[in-house]
């Protein structure tokens, strides 16, 4: 597996609290409807983006029914 470091573009939206350079575990610090950019930059330099956009945080407490998506 690669390994890589991983980023936010929008702090104020959410923060990483833990990576290991395979997996990273998001904390989202607001309480409204935004989004924000992860990016990954592997060993060969290469950066990789994932969107994400939150909708809302009522529902059943998975992805789908609290509208993460990315």
């Amino acid at each position: 597996k690669a390994k890589g470091l991983f980023a936010i573009d929008n702090t104020d939206v959410a923060k990483i609290i833990s990576q290991d350079g395979t997996q990273c575990t998001i904390e989202i610090i607001t309480g409204r409807k935004d989004k924000f950019t992860l990016y990954c930059k592997v060993e060969d330099g290469d950066i990789r983006k994932l969107p994400i956009q939150i909708q809302s945080f009522t529902g059943g407490g998975n992805a789908e029914d609290i509208g993460v998506v990315g």
